[in-house]
C-alpha cells in the first residue's frame, strides 16, 4: 500500500508518457528511463515498511480455528493497528525522490534528509515540486499543464526559448508566471522546470544556453 501511494505521481507520469508515445507526439522516452527512476523510491519505502513487517507476531496457532488461534489473531490485529502512522507518513507519501535518475538534471544542491516522519519541501531536482497558493486562494498545481511546466518565478527571462523549443518537439508545455516574492524564496531560483508528475526536473537561474538539449535530456529523447 505505501508503494501505491508514493507511486501515484508515477502512475500519473507513466499514464502521461503512455499517451504521448501512443498519441500525436512522438517526444518522450521516459517510458525506457521509468525503472532506473523509481527503483530508489521503491527500495527506500520497501525499507521502510519492512521494519514493522518484521515484528508481525506471527505463529502457527493464528490459522486454527480455536481459542488459541482466536488470540493470535487478536494479537496480529493489535500490532497491525500501530502501522496507521507508518502508512500516513508524509516523508514518505510527499518526500519519494528521484536522485540519481538519468532524467533528472542535478544543480549540484544536496537533497533534504531521508526521513520517513517529515516532509521538507525543496526545489532540488528530483523532488515534488514545493507547493503555494496564489492570491486568488487557487493551488500553484491547479495551473501547472498536463505536461510540462516552466515555472517563471522571478527576474526577466526570454522563456520564448524554451517554448519554441518545447513546440518543436511537439512536447505539452507551459509557462506559468508566478508573481510571488514568497515563490523564489520557497524554490530558491528564478525558474524551475516541473515534469507532469509534480516532480522538479531542473531549476535555474537562468535559461540553459541550449534548451533543447535540456528538454532532450528530460524527457528521455
Amino acid at each position: 500500500m505505501n508503494t501505491g501511494v508514493v507511486a501515484e505521481g508515477d502512475r500519473s507520469a507513466f499514464g502521461f508518457i503512455a499517451r504521448e508515445q501512443v498519441g500525436s507526439s512522438p517526444s518522450l522516452n521516459q517510458g525506457s528511463n521509468f525503472p532506473a527512476q523509481i527503483r530508489g523510491v521503491v527500495t527506500g519505502v520497501a525499507k521502510e515498511l519492512s521494519r514493522g513487517l518484521g515484528k508481525v507476531p506471527i505463529v502457527p496457532e493464528m490459522l486454527d480455528a480455536s481459542p488459541a488461534g482466536d488470540r493470535a489473531r487478536l494479537n496480529i490485529g493489535k500490532h497491525l493497528e500501530t502501522f496507521k502512522e507508518e502508512f500516513a507518513s508524509i516523508g514518505i507519501q510527499l518526500g519519494a525522490r528521484y536522485d540519481g535518475s538519468p532524467i533528472i538534471v542535478s544543480d549540484g544542491s544536496t537533497p533534504p534528509p531521508d526521513d520517513p516522519s517529515t516532509y521538507q519541501p525543496t526545489a532540488c531536482p528530483g523532488g515534488r515540486a514545493p507547493h503555494l497558493f496564489f492570491l486568488d486562494h487557487s493551488s500553484l498545481f491547479d495551473h501547472l499543464a498536463t505536461g510540462f511546466t516552466l515555472l517563471h518565478l522571478h527576474g526577466e527571462h526570454d522563456t520564448s526559448v524554451m517554448e519554441e523549443a518545447a513546440e518543436a518537439r511537439r512536447i505539452p508545455f507551459k509557462t506559468l508566471r508566478v508573481e510571488l516574492p514568497e515563490g523564489r524564496e520557497l524554490y530558491a531560483c528564478d525558474l524551475a522546470l516541473i515534469r507532469p508528475d509534480q516532480h522538479v526536473a531542473w531549476p535555474g537561474d537562468r535559461l540553459p544556453e541550449n534548451c533543447d538539449a535540456l528538454l532532450a535530456r528530460v524527457t528521455g529523447w
